[in-house]
């Protein structure tokens, strides 16, 4: 069980904490950029993230400079499973959050995404500019 849903069963889903309280921590966590909804009219569904794509763009590629990665294409694969990043605290990370991540390098024109072949894109890679 992930500490997500140890938060969900002891908190949210047995009613110890009112709605209109998990609005309000939400909607801060949401103004610090940790929460993203799925579901943005009804705000039912969220992501709540330990970190910021912008976060964790700064440590990829903090990660991608000093191991002398710039100019050079990563899979996402390389990111998020390879050798060289086990000991790093992106190591394991969502897809979702690790792509996300990576378009905020994109949009800094640190970063160019290429699309992968497969449906959901596991495959793609990205790469690095100095």
């Amino acid at each position: 069980m992930s500490e997500a849903s140890v938060f969900l069963d002891s908190f949210l889903r047995k009613g110890k904490l009112p709605l209109d309280a998990i609005h309000v921590v939400l909607g801060g966590l949401e103004r610090k950029g940790h929460v993203e909804w799925e579901d943005a009219q009804r705000k039912t569904r969220c992501f709540v993230m330990w970190r910021t794509p912008e976060e964790w763009a700064t440590l990829i590629f903090q990660w991608v400079a000093d191991r002398g990665f710039t100019n050079t294409v990563c899979t996402f694969y390389d990111l998020h499973s390879g050798d060289a990043a086990v000991d790093q605290e992106f190591f394991g990370m969502d897809l979702w959050m690790l792509k996300k991540s990576l378009r905020v390098l994109q949009a800094q024109g640190k970063a160019e995404l290429m699309q992968g072949t497969q449906q959901d894109d596991s495959d793609g890679g990205v790469k690095f500019f100095s």
